[in-house]
């Protein structure tokens, strides 16, 4: 059978949110210090929904049975036209879903969709996300909240990246991460885009840091302790903040870069059961390793922890990026 991992479901269950005070060090400049808010969460339960081309759709969670093919992971398949429902509930209040169009066409060789989902709604908005296209503002997609925020990895290395807010939390999970941070949260994905792209222009932010850099810094700050590094993670975005508010990159974002030094930092530290494992796992880092460990392997999920598939296939452990298999064209001898 063949299956595509379209979408991370999950929910999350809060555990506890901590305020404390970090004093950040400024070169030659006086420390300063900052209040800062950790917020605990918990992966109560979590599905990876795949397109299947044997029912329609398939779930796989904690304790589905994979045995993979010769050759498991082949080429990433079109997104589709994935479109935003609106609802109005009241005068002030929507709801905004998404209602999935997934497609099973392989797309031309440099796009990330196929010629008939190019242009769609969904379509341009991701490819405006990736700096490739123009804002639309017929499009539902440019006209919902979207989030600001940054990765930490518990190194050097951060990452800035946009969503739309119908997305959330989940567009964590579809990727590495140790801690995060919302920074921003702007009328539509325009004014956040403009925001991500003036302070990736310098360093610390990159708006796509390099994968074997990611999970090496990852796996290193998970077995010291999150709140080891934790410290780190706030002072090297505030002292940027700091940098960029007193000469900005785009003279209209001084207002909101003053804001979010104002209202002080939040950490979101999502956490599963999982993190022990994935500290000890063997994690892929290109689709050719990822092939050559999962070849004919039967695998029991384990769990989806900092954005890894951990995987436990008999005599080792192993964590796949999830976004290594998004939109994947997937081959399996069964799942169940």
């Amino acid at each position: 059978m063949k299956i595509v991992p379209r979408t991370v479901k999950a929910s999350f269950t809060l555990e506890s949110i901590n305020g404390f005070l970090t004093k950040c060090p400024r070169g030659l400049l006086q420390p300063k210090e900052y209040f800062a808010r950790q917020v605990n969460y918990f992966i109560k339960e979590w599905c990876i929904l795949t397109q299947s081309s044997k029912s329609g759709w398939e779930c796989i969670s904690e304790s589905s049975k994979l045995r993979f093919s010769n050759n498991p992971l082949m080429s990433k398949l079109c997104p589709g036209a994935n479109k935003l429902k609106i609802t109005a509930l009241t005068e002030d209040l929507r709801r905004i879903e998404l209602v999935r169009e997934p497609c099973w066409e392989t797309p031309p060789k440099g796009f990330y969709f196929c010629k008939k989902h190019f242009n769609t709604y969904y379509g341009q908005y991701i490819r405006y996300v990736f700096g490739t296209a123009k804002p639309n503002k017929n499009n539902p997609f440019f006209r919902v909240p979207a989030l600001l925020y940054t990765i930490f990895y518990g190194g050097d290395t951060l990452k800035v990246g946009t969503t739309v807010i119908v997305k959330g939390f989940r567009r964590f999970m579809e990727q590495p991460y140790l801690l995060t941070s919302v920074l921003y949260i702007g009328n539509n994905i325009e004014i956040v885009r403009k925001l991500e792209v003036g302070l990736s222009k310098n360093t610390p932010l990159s708006q796509a840091p390099k994968t074997r850099r990611r999970i090496r810094e990852l796996k290193e700050a998970l077995s010291k302790g999150i709140d080891c590094v934790r410290n780190k993670f706030i002072c090297k975005v505030m002292n940027y903040l700091e940098i960029v508010k007193s000469n900005p990159e785009l003279p209209e974002v001084k207002e909101i870069i003053a804001g979010i030094i104002a209202e002080g930092f939040h950490i979101n530290n999502i956490k599963t059961y999982g993190d022990d494992l994935l500290i000890n796992s063997v994690i892929p880092q290109t689709l050719y390793d990822a092939n050559k460990l999962l070849k004919n392997a039967e695998c029991v999920i384990k769990s989806l922890s900092r954005g890894f598939l951990v995987m436990d296939c008999g005599r080792k452990v192993i964590s796949i990026p999830y976004e290594l298999l998004r939109d994947r064209l997937i081959t399996l001898e069964y799942l169940r």
